[in-house]
């Protein structure tokens, strides 16, 4: 039987452990002993820091049984490093406890970094015999910063993609600061936690408003969604939750704030904030809240603003931030996670959409309806007028782009241009820059309509659309709005189709999924840059398979860890993955795995290279070292290898041209790398080809090289060039040093 390496958390809690001791205990009464090895209970990544050092870490095991009634004793050794040390034994009883601390002074762990300890579990029994389990390696990351976790259920409840707060270095103790957007539409749950666990310290909600208590049955936080600074006292069991209604830049691009701050606009699929500022490089700014210094809280006043340095903002910080360029440039802010940063580029017009500012929406570009190219000149998209008023197009995010306006059946050029009038109502818009005109036809109706849905959603406000329905059956769907006729692209259309995400709504979007039950829908169109829609107080999408499955194992330097794992792409529909894996020196074999969800597809090899696979289910898989092409099947849950004898450049930048021969790349076993020195021709370009098939080749980026991509790899410069190859993790990725 092959060791399951998934990685779950396991630390039990105290109590939990006396039961399961209690469990353990060889029942001198049991009238037949059976014959069993003794396997660990999986248990996942620990973070250790000053705030977890002296939490309680849990391993515990299932009993060994030796077909008599016998006296077990268990030891248990740890290895890291290649170095073994004994760190405890037990004699009938099926766990081992002791702190963090502890483990790290017995390993000798002082330095702040990743450690993978593997342990070991030897059952001796008292007549004579023993039997040793499967190892299980357990990744430790140590880190001199301690972080709160805060899951919530406007992620899910979520601990691994938690925002954390961090402790302050202010001599005060366990205090934690720092950002959190809480997404949905109405009221969210939040807990903290001192893990990205459930087994963690939880802390809820205490006896009064900005109070804590400690408890896994702690009740959650209740806050409306959007986004608040976070000041938490643990040694008091307190906290301070600000609501941030706008986020903002302050600088000599706006006279610090004498026209009002240039506000950043929330995205909700990479989780950062946006906005663009033409700006004169050296340039100084900060990032602000509320429009605001000091934001009052109480009795107390926080100054919340952001600087110091854009790959690490400091809050409070009295260095501004210095703008790196001229021109018009796009801010992009993550507060997602530690560390804060903010990163400037330099933006251009854009041919592929026009932007639609409103006078209802006070001229803000940033935050503008987007129009999609759908032709040559040719936009089409949604905006809403919550009242009546008028409407520019620019081809950036900003007013510095080239601005239309004038009329409807007469559009003009240029920044005089006259803003075009519309009455309230929400309208699918075409703007046609080959004939100058646009058409703006009120929307009519919208729903949701797929093979065994159809289903109309009620317009509760401007924009706003909502709908509550029992779904019979879980079905592929878009959202359809239909207008009067229009000509778009020389085709009369009075029905337009929106997919892709329910966090980004766009014309022509792939079809969304609507499973079986009862759900409310809560729908935004063309009140902002993105067409949102929450399905039950969450903008979520549901997915019938995930985009993409990783391979996990202890081959290369995964070391079972899936954030490491290389991740095959596949679709959404049809459940079928395939890309590339560099596969060396696995000793336990690997598994399927989904990390969003936590899912580990083991199974059994039914023919060479072929395998059968289910959803925690089945033993680890194997495979002979060497590189694959895998085609994962999750709907008939199966998996095949094609192996990859061969990995070879092709081009006119290589000695072998386009072939039909191709210069070969050798595998290092020292750095896991495809690699080759070689003469390249400039200009030029090349592929990556695998077993002189042109059926599996790499393309595009180095730095992202795809499957079958239509795109080359681009050579500028001739010279004789080491190659590295990297397989083994994605993107793909190969590295062109000049000798």
């Amino acid at each position: 039987m092959t060791i399951d390496m998934k990685k779950v958390r396991y630390i039990f809690m105290m109590a939990a452990a006396v039961l399961l001791a209690a469990a353990c205990n060889h029942d001198a009464d049991e009238m037949t002993i059976p014959s069993t090895t003794p396997a660990f209970k999986a248990h996942s990544d620990v973070v250790v820091n000053s705030n977890t050092e002296n939490e309680t870490l849990t391993l515990a095991w299932t009993p060994a049984k030796f077909g008599e009634k016998t006296q077990v004793d268990y030891t248990i050794t740890a290895t890291l490093d290649g170095k073994s040390q004994q760190i405890g034994q037990s004699r009938d009883t099926c766990l081992l406890s002791m702190t963090n601390a502890e483990l790290f002074k017995q390993l000798g762990i002082t330095e702040v970094g990743d450690y993978a300890v593997t342990f070991s579990l030897n059952a001796a029994a008292s007549i004579g015999t023993s039997k040793k389990a499967e190892d299980m390696t357990v990744n430790f990351k140590f880190d001199h910063n301690a972080y709160l976790w805060v899951p919530n259920s406007g992620q899910g409840d979520d601990f691994a993609s938690a925002s954390r707060l961090l402790q302050k270095n202010d001599g005060k103790g366990k205090h934690f600061y720092g950002y959190v957007y809480l997404e949905g539409n109405s009221q969210v749950g939040i807990r903290l936690s001192s893990q990205p666990s459930a087994e963690g310290t939880i802390y809820g909600a205490g006896s009064a408003t900005g109070k804590l208590v400690a408890g896994a049955n702690a009740a959650a936080i209740k806050l409306d969604a959007g986004l608040y600074y976070f000041d938490v006292d643990l040694k008091n069991l307190s906290y301070v939750a600000i609501p941030l209604n706008r986020v903002g830049l302050v600088g000599d691009m706006n006279g610090w704030g004498g026209s009002g701050d240039t506000p950043m606009v929330y995205n909700p699929k990479d989780k950062t904030w946006y906005a663009t500022a033409k700006v004169e490089k050296n340039q100084s700014y900060k990032v602000r809240f509320n429009n605001m210094w000091d934001i009052p809280a109480g009795a107390d006043k926080y100054n919340l603003s952001l600087g110091e340095s854009p790959k690490n903002l400091v809050v409070a910080s009295n260095t501004n931030l210095t703008v790196a360029t001229t021109g018009v440039v796009g801010f992009t802010l993550n507060l997602n996670d530690y560390p804060y940063t903010i990163t400037e580029t330099l933006i251009k017009e854009n041919s592929d959409a026009l932007y639609a500012a409103t006078s209802v929406g006070g001229w803000d570009y940033s935050n503008a309806p987007m129009l999609k190219k759908v032709a040559s000149g040719e936009y089409l998209g949604c905006v809403t007028m919550a009242s009546a008023g008028t409407v520019l197009f620019s081809t950036m995010r900003s007013s510095s782009g080239s601005i239309y306006g004038g009329t409807e059946t007469a559009i003009a050029k240029g920044s005089t241009a006259n803003p075009i009038a519309l009455a309230a109502g929400t309208y699918m818009i075409d703007i046609n820059l080959n004939t100058m005109k646009m058409t703006a036809e009120l929307v009519k109706t919208v729903a949701m309509k797929g093979a065994a849905i159809n289903a109309t959603l009620t317009c509760a406000a401007a924009g706003k659309y909502t709908l509550t329905n029992t779904f019979a059956a879980t079905d592929f769907y878009k959202i359809v709005l239909t207008t009067d006729a229009m000509t778009v692209n020389g085709a009369s259309l009075s029905e337009f189709a929106f997919g892709g995400s329910c966090l980004e709504l766009v014309y022509g979007g792939d079809e969304l999924l609507m499973k079986k039950d009862q759900h409310s829908l809560d729908l935004r169109l063309g009140l902002s840059y993105y067409n949102q829609m929450y399905i039950d107080g969450l903008m979520k999408d549901f997915d019938l398979y995930p985009t993409e499955v990783g391979v996990t194992g202890d081959f290369g330097d995964i070391s079972w860890d899936m954030g490491k794992s290389p991740q095959l792409p596949g679709d959404k529909k049809t459940g079928i993955y395939k890309g590339y894996v560099s596969m060396y020196k696995a000793t336990y074999g690997f598994k399927f795995t989904v990390q969003k969800s936590n899912t580990w597809y083991g199974g059994s090899e039914t023919s060479a290279n072929n395998y059968s696979i289910g959803s925690d289910n089945g033993d680890n898989l194997k495979i002979a070292d060497g590189l694959y092409f895998w085609t994962v099947d999750l709907a008939k849950k199966t998996a095949i290898a094609i192996p990859m004898t061969r990995v070879a450049l092709i081009g006119d930048a290589t000695p072998s041209g386009w072939g039909p021969q191709d210069t070969e790349m050798k595998y290092n076993p020292e750095t896991g790398k495809y690699e080759l020195t070689v003469a390249l021709t400039a200009p030029g370009a090349m592929k990556i080809r695998f077993n002189g098939d042109w059926t599996y080749n790499l393309g595009g980026d180095p730095a992202n090289l795809q499957h079958n991509s239509s795109d080359n790899i681009a050579v500028s410069a001739a010279g004789t060039y080491f190659l590295q190859l990297d397989l083994t993790h994605t993107p793909y990725t190969l590295v062109m040093t000049k000798k």
